[in-house]
């Protein structure tokens, strides 16, 4: 695909990916293979040839791969699902009752910590470069802990 085309080309995020994800996993009601996945979350969401396709810069795996790869990391790291063997998957029983609320809910918790640490290492280097030039802190700021 033409470079310039890639921009037009949209995907669900992985977090967006999670929720379908974990259904198909429900209703298949076995170990599926990655490639299982890809391919029932892509039906299941209506993706586009073009969509299901998107080259990932000058690798070889897609953009619905890899992000589908966080979306099974997300529902791994809640427990919902398990890694039978490389590339299997299949739902644990906090998968069976986990729903997309709470999907939600962990996705949220994981941007108001990353926006969390974005704004103190922000501080750090703001309070460093002040060092450097040799102003001292605004009253008003604190020191970065």
């Amino acid at each position: 695909m033409p470079a310039q085309q890639e921009s037009k080309v949209r995907l669900p995020t992985h977090g967006q990916m999670a929720w379908p994800t974990l259904e198909v996993l429900r209703q298949l009601n076995r170990s599926a293979t990655n490639k299982e996945i890809e391919a029932a979350v892509a039906d299941k969401l209506n993706l586009s040839a073009e969509q299901r396709g998107w080259m990932r810069g000058n690798t070889t795996r897609s953009w619905l791969s890899y992000r589908l790869t966080w979306s099974r990391t997300l529902l791994r790291s809640m427990g919902a699902i398990q890694n039978d063997a490389p590339t299997y998957w299949s739902v644990t029983d906090v998968g069976r009752t986990v729903t997309r609320e709470d999907i939600q809910q962990v996705i949220d918790g994981m941007l108001a910590e990353f926006v969390k640490k974005s704004k103190a290492k922000q501080a750090e280097l703001d309070a460093l470069k002040r060092s450097r030039s040799g102003h001292a802190p605004r009253r008003n700021e604190s020191a970065p802990r």
